[in-house]
């Protein structure tokens, strides 16, 4: 009579990889493996530790929770993404809701022959505006807004910002005609 064989690939694979059931993945004890394979536990305990079961175990259960947090990340990356794509288009249409303000107030200016310019408390609300959107937009992008106006002193960024708004071909030929005919009115009048 040959001596009774365990399936020792099935007994340490359960130990190891767990079993999945109804609530998940589990991982038995080798008491349970003992009772499930009718393994005498002296014997299932020396060929544990003789193979060190419990640190493949314990590998195996760590490249589980990494792949875990590697999937979470991914799935929050791309939500990330999502959220900040939506973000940027409501950021450009606000500069070019802002860009439009400044439009309507410059042909107004320039039909009253600038003698109606725009108050300066609505041009200051639109800086802000404008300013705002710019931050928002770049933050989007993942790009710094350390130099993005606003925080006492000026180092150039309103005039970074206002380049922005007047790279518009159309809104930068509006505004130098506009700058012709003030220098113009001004000129006639002195």
């Amino acid at each position: 009579m040959l001596p009774f064989k365990h399936d020792w690939e099935s007994i340490k694979k359960d130990y190891v990889e767990g079993v999945e059931g109804e609530d998940g993945l589990t991982f038995p004890t080798l008491i349970n493996l003992s009772e499930k394979y009718n393994v005498p536990m002296s014997t299932l305990t020396k060929r544990s530790s003789m193979e060190d079961w419990q640190t493949e175990r314990n590998i195996y259960r760590k490249k589980i929770e990494d792949a875990r947090r590697d999937k979470q990340a991914e799935v929050m990356a791309s939500r990330a993404a999502n959220f900040d794509s939506e973000v940027l288009k409501i950021a450009e249409a606000g500069l070019k809701h802002v860009q439009g303000h400044f439009l309507a107030a410059h042909d107004a200016f320039r039909e009253s022959n600038g003698r109606n310019p725009m108050p300066m408390n609505s041009l200051e609300t639109l800086s802000r505006s404008l300013e705002r959107f710019h931050r928002i937009g770049r933050l989007a992008l993942g790009e710094t807004t350390e130099n993005v106006g606003g925080g006492g002193e000026n180092n150039g960024e309103e005039f970074y910002i206002i380049q922005e708004v007047i790279n518009d071909p159309e809104l930068s030929e509006r505004i130098r005609e506009n700058f012709r005919q003030k220098i113009g009115t001004r000129s006639r009048k002195e």
